[in-house]
């Protein structure tokens, strides 16, 4: 169940910069591969957090599903932990990047306690996937989902080690997919 749900009209343009790995799609150790990423992306966001004059309006520490690599013999997805940073933004070294094109965006995000965002797992089991946020955009709104080059998960800023709370204090988790009408 989803606690905000909205379409935002004007999302981007944004320069997605992280550290990039690539798994098979939908296979058991994906769950092993996003949590492994996680646990070393430390540097990713403290270098980021250094960068404060590209800060985007996004205010989240994310997990980018991108699927330029797709294909039925490969079938690799990326998943690139990272932020959205302001267009242009220079590349660190050691970083992947993904240019988002300005574009209608669908937000679900589901609140939670402190005590929910303490591990990777945690998220994961008690969050919901993008399944609520695709069932929404189908149900609520004149939108369908575009969702062939990214999605994203989006965290609290600080998760996985320290997640900080929003401007009103709360926790939230959710997906970010991309939409067209």
């Amino acid at each position: 169940m989803l606690d905000k749900f909205e379409v935002a009209e004007e999302f981007g343009p944004y320069r997605f910069i992280g550290k990039s790995v690539y798994c098979r799609a939908w296979q058991d150790n994906t769950i092993a591969i996003q949590r492994g990423t996680w646990k070393y992306c430390d540097w990713v966001f403290e270098t980021l957090d250094n960068m404060k004059e590209y800060a985007s309006d996004v205010v989240y520490n994310c997990s980018l599903w991108t699927f330029e690599k797709f294909d039925n013999e490969k079938q690799l997805m990326g998943y690139t932990i990272g932020r959205f940073m302001k267009a242009n933004t220079p590349v660190p070294e050691r970083m992947d990047y993904f240019e988002i094109e300005a574009t209608a965006v669908a937000k679900g995000l589901t609140e939670g306690k402190i005590e929910d965002f303490n591990s990777f797992d945690r998220i994961n089991k008690g969050f919901p996937s993008g399944k609520p946020t695709f069932d929404a955009i189908e149900e609520r709104t004149n939108y369908e989902e575009a969702s062939s080059k990214w999605s994203a998960t989006v965290c609290p800023v600080g998760f996985l080690k320290n997640p900080l709370p929003d401007i009103n204090g709360k926790y939230y988790a959710g997906t970010f997919v991309p939409v067209k009408q």
